[in-house]
């Protein structure tokens, strides 16, 4: 049976996107949205779903925004089971989104059911706060760039723009490659990246929002800043509906900026959005995937008065002006906003300014073409504010925007299908990309089915039916592609007992097994975990002989049975994490880095100390381009575990964060506390790595050899979060001690008697939270690679040859190395 495709949403409308691939074997629902506007739309979200929910083997989600995820809360409490694959980002966004959506559900029909504003004798809500928080613990997050095996089909995440962890969906099945777009980001967003380029593909589902549009040239700031200054002079009250995540950050940085630079009033700028302001901090945690820098960041947050409780949200009703507030939801469907709405609304003092896309039946919409009578919460709204719409700044591409960007494929699908816009706006783009691309284009109907199915020259695709070309057998690979031309032996740097120093030895090449990889190593960083597993320090000791290291970079040189990727000659990072089952609870849920049947890399199987080392397939994380292997070889472990200890550690900007220990791991610690735009205190007993803290951007050092960090830290306020990263019994004492009420305390170094006291009267009544943080996932590698590749941090290393184990190890003993030694497999050896 041929792969088919079936478009169960967004195909007359910019709302509930839905498509199935059903592979014959495995059924993917790629996104799972919630129609909105239109009542007939409405209507479709109270249908019985067009397949059986358990039928589905896993959900594949673009990106957080509702018309995308909004109906999975449903899709899981009636029946489906499986894990909801996405990106880190989407992850954590549909933690705040979905729950809200619940809420929000709840609350309509109660306030309905109150006011019998229902034609419904007793409303129900769609689903209920508790089914969505069932949905999130279906969520598995992935790295952008790192193929997901589903069944016989396999997906991959590439960068989309648009809003934090927004992905473009690669999937290949029954020898097809299908794109979805999801929502295209644009190329000149002020907070968002661009949108990765396209790349080869066969079928190419696209969106179509603004299809039949251009964004007006205007500068948005200029014009936020000729109608705030009007409005406020005035003494009135601009509205900014905003979606909560996403375009809040981006009203947030153009009103920092307009300020900055005196072109707006010193009025008051209130953020009325619990979803914006948790959402902040997710940002906050992700500098890759945006363009502002930390201390931009912090002054946006800066410069604006956060609204949390529903009483301070209700003060803002009767505050008056000046004053902007800005609130979700962004097309007035929801949320806060609407009391505002109500409030300042008729008063022709105010402004509304509209900033996103208002899809069709929307209250949003009706503002937009000219309606001044809004019906709120069983009541109409005379509308006799400033109404505005700002489009451009819109974070969807424009039609010209969406046609360059299919320029970037290096040939033409075989054909394209538009979806995820207005019946006009997907015909105007349709009749665009057949007269600029000449490409094979069209207009899907709501629950065709297409067949997916390969040909020699490429995808055939045809309305379901129709004979689909036959797919060919797929090719063996050959000796030559399957393995290179290695050697019989290989230098290895190998512990025979834990009493003796490590020698060097020559051993026999290992050949990989089944669904693992050979790697010829490049570099190999030395942990300090090395020599705890070389001395066996710990309780669960490595069984002798065995070979250390798991920070090695290096190429494919091999492949085991049954891998196809990655393919020979992909450099690649062995790390800490050398496997995982896949199927635990830990697995599912992007947590594998728990899994109890994990085996890691240089302690249960052999690491990277050698010129060559296999591992599992699909855990050798790809190691970008613009990343040296010189550098990658501490991030894999150093930079991962600090990356994770910081996200563990959830630093907010301006929270204070204490890093006890300046080495290969706190020297990364300090970088990534900074990108969250934390203030950072660096703690250590040699002055030398403090001047390399000072260096990196620490705003704070203190010599614990010297002075009592508790008291150097409690002057400054005490510590929001203190990160351990020394071993020393001492520091575990201090750090406690220097939290500030509520701090968290992230534990990630060992210490050998592996035993701690803590106080537990002060830390109940203070708040305290004592957190483990052990190294991070393969998508927290990738997100530490691709963090250095748009050079953000700076990795301080020295190179060894292997020859030089046990001195190197010493070394690190000794307290002499300022950061991280690496084994570089390249270094020439004295004869």
């Amino acid at each position: 049976m041929s792969a088919t495709l079936r478009f169960l949403g967004a195909t007359d409308t910019v709302t509930g996107s839905r498509y199935l691939v059903d592979t014959g074997t495995t059924r993917i629902l790629i996104d799972c949205g919630l129609f909105q506007g239109y009542k007939t739309l409405r209507e479709r979200n109270w249908a019985r779903f067009p397949v059986d929910p358990s039928s589905i083997d896993a959900v594949v989600i673009t990106h957080a925004h509702l018309d995308h995820t909004g109906y999975l809360p449903a899709l899981v409490r009636d029946g489906f089971d499986g894990p909801i694959h996405t990106t880190t980002g989407t992850a954590e966004l549909s933690t705040l989104i979905l729950p809200d959506s619940g809420r929000l559900q709840e609350e309509q029909a109660s306030y309905a059911a109150r006011r019998h504003s229902s034609t419904h004798a007793r409303p129900l809500p769609l689903y209920t706060e508790e089914d969505a928080t069932a949905a999130v613990e279906h969520f598995a997050p992935h790295a952008f760039d790192a193929p997901v095996e589903i069944g016989d089909a396999r997906v991959t995440f590439v960068p989309a723009g648009h809003i934090l962890g927004a992905a473009q969906v690669l999937l290949e099945a029954d020898g097809c490659r299908v794109h979805f777009t999801g929502d295209l980001g644009r190329t000149d967003d002020a907070l968002m990246r661009p949108p990765r380029a396209l790349e080869q593909t066969d079928v190419l589902v696209s969106e179509s929002t603004y299809g039949d549009r251009t964004h007006p040239g205007t500068d948005a700031e200029a014009a936020l800043a000729d109608i705030i200054t009007r409005v406020c002079a005035r003494g009135g009250v601009v509205l900014l509906p905003a979606f909560a995540i996403g375009r809040a950050e981006s009203l947030l940085l153009h009103l920092s900026r307009l300020r900055a630079t005196g072109r707006i009033p010193e009025v008051p700028v209130f953020l009325n959005s619990p979803m914006a302001v948790s959402g902040a901090e997710m940002y906050a945690r992700h500098p890759e995937e945006h363009r502002i820098s930390p201390e931009e960041f912090h002054r946006m947050y800066e410069g604006a008065t956060l609204v949390h409780s529903v009483e301070e949200s209700k003060a803002l009703n009767t505050r008056g002006g000046p004053a902007i507030i800005i609130s979700a939801s962004g097309m007035l469907e929801g949320g806060r906003i609407l009391h505002h709405i109500a409030s300042y609304g008729p008063d022709p003092r105010n402004a509304i300014v509209l900033t996103g896309f208002q899809a069709g039946g929307t209250r949003g919409d009706a503002l937009q073409r000219g309606e001044r009578t809004l019906r709120i919460y069983g009541q109409d709204i005379p509308i006799l504010a400033e109404v505005h719409s700002l489009e451009m700044m819109s974070a969807h591409a424009d039609a010209g925007q969406i046609v360059e960007w299919m320029r970037t494929a290096p040939t033409a699908p075989r054909q394209v299908f538009l979806t995820h816009g207005e019946p006009t706006a997907a015909d105007a783009l349709r009749r665009r990309i057949r007269r600029d691309l000449n490409w094979n284009v069209r207009v899907p109907r709501l629950a065709e089915v297409v067949a997916l199915s390969a040909s020699r020259s490429g995808a055939a695709v045809a309305v379901a039916g129709a004979a689909p070309a036959a797919a060919p057998p797929a090719a063996a690979p050959t000796t030559d592609e399957k393995r290179g031309s290695t050697p019989a032996t290989m230098r290895a740097a190998v512990v025979s007992s834990f009493t003796e120093p490590i020698a060097v030895q020559e051993v026999p090449v290992p050949v990989p097994g089944p669904g693992q990889v050979l790697v010829r190593i490049e570099t190999s960083g030395l942990c300090h975990t090395d020599i705890h597993a070389a001395h066996g320090d710990w309780p669960v000791k490595p069984s002798l002989p065995f070979i250390p290291g798991h920070e090695g970079i290096g190429r494919v040189d091999g492949l085991g049975e049954g891998v196809s990727a990655p393919s020979i000659g992909t450099r690649v990072a062995l790390a800490w994490l050398g496997s995982a089952c896949g199927s635990c609870r830990y697995c599912v849920t992007g947590r594998e880095n728990l899994c109890l049947a994990q085996k890691n890399t240089g302690y249960a199987v052999n690491g990277a100390h050698a010129e060559y080392a296999v591992i599992d397939a699909r855990f050798a994380v790809p190691v970008p381009d613009a990343v040296t292997s010189l550098d990658a070889a501490p991030l894999t472990c150093a930079g991962v575990t600090t990356y994770a200890a910081i996200k563990a550690a959830r630093v907010t900007p301006s929270e204070r964060v204490a890093v006890f220990g300046i080495g290969g791991l706190g020297h990364l610690a300090i970088q990534y506390a900074r990108l969250v735009g934390a203030e950072v205190i660096a703690v250590d007993v040699s002055d030398e790595k403090l001047k390399l803290a000072t260096m990196l951007g620490a705003d704070h050092v203190v010599n614990a050899a010297e002075t009592d960090p508790v008291a150097a830290i409690t002057a400054l306020g005490g510590a929001d979060a203190c990160i351990v990263l020394a071993v020393a019994p001492a520091v575990f004492d201090q750090s406690y001690r220097a939290l500030a009420r509520g701090g968290r305390l992230v534990l990630v170094s060992l210490p050998k008697d592996g035993t701690l006291t803590f106080p537990v009267f002060d830390t109940v009544l203070n708040g305290i939270q004592i957190i483990g943080s052990i190294v991070g996932t393969r998508e927290d590698l990738a997100e530490v690679f691709r963090l250095h590749a748009l050079g953000r941090t700076t990795v301080v290393a020295q190179t060894r040859d292997l020859s030089s184990a046990a001195t190197s190890m010493q070394e690190v003993l000794d307290g002499t190395v300022p950061a991280r030694l690496v084994f570089d497999f390249d270094v020439e050896t004295a004869d």
